[in-house]
């Protein structure tokens, strides 16, 4: 049976974690070794007085290593036979999560751990790697303490931020903890199951200004601190009647049919706050197979997708976030479960826009240039007055390819980015036609209607 080289790497990563001394320690051996030899050599040269001398001091100098070297493996035993007996006795736990902050400039996300009970090494050092999504491995990276003064703590919290290509959910299924001494020559790993998960949270960008109209509350007992206009701002009327303010009869309609009507006024109701908002992940091509498709794309219809929400959120209404696939429980933080869902969403192929979205409901509908333009048309024409349909335009993460593109790509060394890795492969994929086509029917069709938005 063969094995690609890709599986065998795969397979040996595992053993691989477990050597207990790591890269330095060879060099610190391999450098020791010659500079003994160098030494001995010339402390032997004939006529050389101070052979005693340097011999003895030789002595020294080895027996102050080896003393440096066993408490640099001391510090990391201790630490490491605690841990055993914690493990075998049942006492210890590990939890991942996302913190609610991040880093926004580089689109990473700040990974929360928290291990206990643990004992770092005396002057050492405490690092981890994790599997996640079955075959994927961390690097060894070593987070930042909370409590980084804290000389013994058996409580161990630390955060870090970590580079990840994709906006989605991430299952740990294992993690290594690495006890490491001083000098970093010892690391001895030990293995823990865990079952948990973080997420990969789309980044905060600019966005054009959206205008989205509440809908008044199902439920009377829901009302947000803010009241907010409702229907109505002098555009309807009624006829005069005595208890009716004078100044606000409609002139111009009486001279045209001498009928005195009087303009309803704008009315303020605590109830008019929710916003329905409807995003769809359907995709009508068969792009399983374009990483640009299931990676950029998707991670750029993730992120401004998030924006809107979020853009809505801070206007005070209170937002019902309604995706195609609803199947991830609620948390109290509405603002992170609504980020988290989006992060956990994917390209589907079975729930059409037409087959989840209620218009009598809607206040705004979000779509992918993956949407067939047939079933946004259909929507669109049957919509409210009042919904608006906001398209995000896929083909944006890619800029186009031009004639001066190309000559600065031949000519100048540039800074990959990801719409650069992507690139090759969307321009000989098959189905890059038929999206492109698919996109321009549908800015054509928004264009053509009001209350419509092109991102």
């Amino acid at each position: 049976m063969a094995f690609s080289l890709h599986a065998l790497s795969g397979k040996s990563k595992p053993f691989v974690f477990y050597i207990p001394f790591t890269f330095y320690f060879i060099l610190f051996a391999a450098g020791t070794f010659l500079l003994w030899k160098y030494i001995n050599v010339a402390a032997a040269m004939p006529g050389n007085s101070f052979s005693e001398i340097i011999s003895l001091l030789l002595t020294i100098i080895l027996f102050c290593v080896i003393i440096l070297l066993i408490f640099c493996l001391l510090t990391v035993l201790i630490s490491f036979l605690y841990l055993l007996v914690v493990k075998k006795r049942g006492k210890l736990s590990a939890h991942f999560t996302t913190s609610s902050n991040h880093d926004q400039l580089a689109n990473r996300p700040f990974i929360q751990i928290e291990i206990q009970p643990l004992v770092k090494p005396a002057f050492g050092f405490l690092k981890f790697r994790i599997r996640y999504n079955e075959k994927m491995y961390s690097i060894k990276f070593q987070p930042v303490e909370k409590n980084a003064f804290s000389f013994f703590s058996k409580k161990y919290t630390a955060s870090f931020f970590w580079d990840l290509p994709e906006i989605k959910t991430y299952e740990v299924q294992k993690a290594w903890i690495y006890f490491e001494d001083l000098f970093q020559f010892f690391s001895i790993a030990v293995p823990l199951q865990v079952n948990d998960n973080f997420y990969n949270p789309p980044p905060a960008r600019e966005i054009p200004a959206i205008q989205i109209t509440p809908r008044k509350t199902d439920e009377e007992n829901q009302r947000v601190d803010e009241i907010r206009k409702m229907e109505g701002e002098y555009l309807n009327y009624k006829h005069f009647e005595g208890q009716d303010d004078v100044r606000r009869i409609a002139w111009p309609v009486y001279a045209r049919s001498r009928e005195l009507v009087v303009r309803i006024p704008e009315t303020l109701d605590t109830y008019a706050s929710q916003v329905f908002v409807y995003a769809s992940f359907y995709s009508g091509f068969q792009t399983e197979n374009i990483p640009a498709v299931q990676i950029l794309f998707l991670n750029y219809y993730k992120t401004f997708l998030w924006n809107i929400c979020r853009d809505i959120q801070q206007k005070g209404f209170q937002m019902n976030f309604i995706p195609d696939i609803n199947d991830q429980p609620g948390k109290e933080n509405v603002t992170e479960d609504t980020r988290e869902k989006i992060a956990g969403h994917a390209w589907q192929n079975e729930q059409t826009p037409q087959a989840f979205i209620q218009l009598k409901n809607a206040a705004a509908i979000i779509i992918s240039s993956l949407c067939p333009v047939d079933e946004i048309r259909e929507l669109i024409y049957q919509r409210n007055e009042s919904t608006v349909f906001i398209l995000i335009r896929l083909s944006n993460a890619i800029q186009k390819a031009g004639i001066l593109h190309f000559v600065s790509w031949l000519f100048i060394q540039q800074e990959k980015n990801d719409a650069e890795k992507y690139r090759a492969g969307w321009q000989l994929s098959a189905a890059r036609f038929a999206i492109l086509e698919n996109e321009k029917k549908l800015v054509s069709l928004f264009n053509e209607n009001s209350a419509t938005i092109i991102i």
